[in-house]
């Protein structure tokens, strides 16, 4: 069995973790997160098979943080939302629905946690002003005053994550 690398590095809401390939002779893959270490351990199988175990670990991940960050805003600023669903978007960080329903990216969980909650804030903010109107962007403010220097990082930062 040949893997792709042994070792690697990833920000997770802007923590290091380390990646670490194992071999075992376990039936199935896993991943297991020991103390900022992200152990794979693998089998017999393709280094594909373990790079899709780990993204898929990595989107479970990010959907646990983006929904409890998402919870604890809409709590903290007065919103109600009705569905959260994390996606594999190609050019969306988040969206919002008409609905109440919202979607967000799991490759924000790469980025630094303020550039998460800013993306939750901005699709919050949505559920009472579906545009972005002057109006929008106050409410936005209202929620998180340094907005435009997390709005500027994922314009300027971002596009690496797509």
């Amino acid at each position: 069995m040949k893997l792709l690398f042994d070792q690697a590095i990833i920000s997770l809401a802007g923590e290091k973790y380390t990646i670490q390939y194992k071999k075992s002779r376990m039936l199935k893959p896993r991943v297991v997160n020991s103390q900022g270490k992200l152990e794979v351990y693998v089998g017999e199988t393709s280094a594909l098979i373990h790079h899709g175990l780990l993204l898929e670990w990595i989107k479970n991940y990010a959907a646990s943080y983006i929904s409890e960050r998402c919870r604890n805003h809409a709590q903290t600023f007065g919103f109600s939302f009705n569905k959260l669903v994390i996606r594999d978007q190609r050019s969306r960080w988040g969206s919002c629905s008409s609905k109440g329903n919202l979607n967000f990216n799991f490759r924000l969980i790469l980025t630094l946690p303020q550039t998460i909650d800013y993306v939750i804030i901005h699709e919050l903010c949505h559920l009472k002003e579906m545009n972005h109107s002057n109006k929008f962007w106050s409410l936005v403010e209202q929620c998180m005053p340094e907005y435009k220097v997390w709005e500027k990082w994922l314009k300027v930062e971002g596009k690496r994550y797509f």
